[in-house]
């Protein structure tokens, strides 16, 4: 109060005393100016404390460690007393048991703990989250199965069969969720806690960890092997759960069996006043009376030897990368411009340029019934229709080129025909929706009517009738926008500068760095759209990064894939040497790039197309960028290929399981009905055989790349020194 009223009187002494000081009004105005100038410095440089103090806040924030795994579990938290008979099933090299609380422990013949607790975690929207299950009876069925049946959150019911076959040295879980409410699930886990620690690590991009472990890490459906001799376990490839995730320090694996951020989706509502809102449906919508399957398979025992891990593109290539094109603003010139190389071109024989030019597939949209139409040559009776479909045709014929469509003109003309005619033609599984951010057009969109039934936009039974399975899922790109704006709105300036650093860097990367240099570096990663690569290896291990996915409740039986942003192509040396060094970064990193590109619009921003004195060419930068992929390419480092093929490819390795055998041999099966051409595998060692035969192979670091055909139904062994 006293500092007030002394400073009250400051301003009612000195003021008058200066400003008489000024002899004529002049005076009166500089002493003005200079005043506002002192104050206006002083403004920015508070200003500027603030913001830098904001920063370095938000960089200490962000340089924690983020973790995605709920809070270490008390043993006892959850848990009922243990009022049930524990039941034991004893092979000759371990012992199962479950306990009157449900909890799985597995021990080796000498008594050793390998497997200390199986432990269910349920977290639904509402009421929370929930350790453990109330346990209504744990039964021996036969001399080889455990059953466990108990309620869990909003009384679910859970089934656990727990199978423990002779003479084999596995353990098969089955868990079968049945709800009994409507429920919204953010996740449904098995907790397992493991008395032994990490060995190896299988991560999302087919590579190995086996030393100098990161706090954290979301697998996939990688895995993971603990321990050693009689107490190794192994857990990999893992199709009939959702994904795991891995705290190696803890010795805990979160077996998730629904996890929302491995199945994001959005949906745009209705928008009379336009667009830019969307409600997020990641986390499954289970109705009343609904059922949930999931299994998962642990190896126990010795004799495990070296474990083959998937790759994520056939025939030993290294790295995936799809171009997948948004046909948005495309005439027949631009068409054959970017295709060909330029719009004189019209065959395809004779490409000097462009995709057909360097032999580079694409994902490639077009609007029904043809490309837009604007600059040929309207003289000529059905020239237009011909002209284009005849482009089309000698796309197709290569086998290079997936084509779809990009979305659907909804005018009251025959939806179905377009659909149908696709599949005639070109064979269409793939679709990416087009113009549906602004919530009143294109509502026939995968994101926004197309799958509610009852919509008069409704198109979910065209696309199962006419096989359309692959949809582009424009979730990913929304959800990692940076939110900082959002943040300031609400006055959330600490969170603002947090959420900067951290969509700016990793924290392993602001360690690394250090203060200084990542402010000196945070201007230009604001400049960049993202990382060339859709597993994001700069947001670090335990980021949760799905490349493609199944909802399990609202999108029917179709699958999504994702992309992360709009990519652009180099229009100087310099950003043509960093597209080089970023393509040689996602081979070093066994990546997957799937681009989100505009390569037909004649857009000078898009680096793809020139135009000259009125002739349009593909630009030379952008060939020149073709031209070094098609050498990666040729070298057999980088895969590029379709939204279809990599699906398709992806949907066989699915159906490939693994047998680990007491001799240290590893059974390769595939499951499918088809068979699987090029199946590629990565693993640490100096030879491998293939039923005897050395496979087609290529060393890489320490590890062998080998690949072969395996027909359907059929299996082979694996033996690697």
């Amino acid at each position: 109060m006293q500092a007030g009223i002394n400073f009250t009187l400051f301003l009612n002494i000195y003021f008058p005393y200066r400003m008489n000081k000024a002899k004529n009004p002049g005076n009166a105005l500089r002493f003005g100016l200079k005043w506002m100038l002192k104050a206006a410095v002083a403004v920015f440089i508070l200003a500027f404390i603030g913001i830098a103090a904001l920063l370095i806040a938000g960089y200490i924030g962000a340089s924690g460690k983020i973790s995605y795994l709920p809070r270490p579990v008390d043993d006892s938290h959850g848990q009922q007393a243990d009022t049930l008979t524990k039941v034991e099933i004893a092979r000759d090299n371990y012992i199962v048991s479950v306990d009157g609380s449900g909890e799985i422990n597995i021990r080796n013949s000498s008594g050793k703990s390998i497997l200390t607790g199986l432990t269910w975690y349920s977290y639904y929207d509402g009421p929370g989250e929930r350790w453990g299950l109330h346990v209504d009876s744990v039964v021996l069925k036969n001399d080889s199965t455990i059953l466990v049946t108990g309620r869990g959150l909003s009384a679910t019911g859970v089934k656990m069969r727990v199978s423990v076959p002779t003479g084999r040295n596995r353990i098969g879980i089955d868990i079968t969720s049945h709800y009994n409410s409507d429920v919204l699930v953010a996740r449904e886990a098995l907790l397992a806690r493991f008395e032994t620690g990490v060995r190896e690590i299988y991560k999302k991009n087919s590579e190995m960890d086996t030393s100098s472990f990161d706090y954290e890490y979301w697998l996939g459906r990688g895995g993971v092997r603990f321990g050693d001799g009689d107490r190794s376990v192994i857990i990999y490839h893992t199709m009939g759960i959702s994904s795991l995730q891995l705290d190696p320090a803890g010795k805990r694996l979160f077996i998730n069996l629904d996890y929302s951020p491995d199945h994001p989706f959005f949906n745009i509502p209705y928008q009379k006043e336009g667009g830019g809102k969307w409600n997020d449906l990641s986390e499954a919508s289970f109705r009343d009376g609904s059922e949930r399957r999931n299994s998962f398979t642990l190896w126990l025992g010795k004799g495990h030897g070296e474990i083959p891990r998937l790759m994520l593109v056939p025939d030993g290539y290294l790295a995936g990368y799809v171009f997948t094109e948004h046909a948005d603003g495309g005439t027949i010139r631009t068409h054959r411009a970017a295709y060909f190389g330029s719009e004189d071109i019209t065959d395809i024989s004779d490409a000097r340029g462009g995709f057909a030019g360097y032999g580079i597939p694409v994902t490639k949209s077009i609007f029904f019934p043809d490309i837009d139409t604007a600059g040929i040559n309207q003289t000529k009776p059905d020239s237009v229709q011909f002209m284009t479909l005849g482009f089309m045709d000698q796309l197709y014929r290569t086998g290079n080129y997936d084509i779809c469509l990009h979305g659907v003109r909804w005018d009251g003309k025959d939806i179905e025909r377009s659909v149908r005619t696709m599949k005639e033609s070109f064979d269409t599984k793939t679709w990416i929706d087009h113009g549906m951010f602004s919530g009143t057009r294109h509502r026939q969109s995968f994101v926004c009517d197309g799958l509610t039934e009852g919509s008069e936009y409704y198109m979910a039974d065209l696309w199962e009738k006419y096989g359309t399975r692959y949809f582009w899922n424009a979730s990913v790109e929304e959800f990692s926008k940076i939110p900082v704006w959002k943040d300031i709105q609400g006055l959330k300036f600490y969170k603002a500068s947090v959420d900067l650093w951290r969509w700016s860097f990793s924290a392993e990367e602001l360690h690394e760095l250090g203060l200084p240099k990542a402010l000196m570096q945070l201007k230009s990663r604001l400049r960049r759209k993202g990382e060339m690569n859709s597993l994001k290896p700069g947001r670090g291990n335990a980021f949760q990064t799905p490349l493609y996915w199944q909802h399990p409740t609202r999108t029917s039986d179709f699958y999504s894939w994702t992309t992360d942003y709009v990519s652009k192509f180099s229009q100087n040396d310099e950003e043509l040497r960093k597209e080089e060094e970023n393509l040689e970064k996602l081979v070093a990193d066994r990546g997957i790039f799937i681009n989100h590109g505009y390569y037909v619009r004649n857009d000078v921003q898009d680096g793809v197309l020139v135009d000259s004195a009125g002739r349009i060419t593909a630009s030379p930068y952008f060939n020149r960028t073709l031209s070094i992929m098609s050498r990666m390419m040729a070298r057999g480092d980088l895969y590029i290929t379709t939204i279809r093929n990599l699906l398709d490819y992806w949907m066989l390795t699915g159906r490939i399981t693994f047998d680990y055998n007491p001799d240290g041999s590893i059974t390769i099966n595939n499951r499918n009905e088809k068979p699987v051409h090029g199946l590629s595998m990565a693993i640490k060692a100096e030879t491998v055989r293939i039923d005897g035969v050395e496979p087609k192979l290529r060393r890489v670091g320490t590890d062998i790349i080998f690949w072969l055909d395996l027909p359907a139904g059929k299996s082979v062994k694996l033996y690697a020194e």
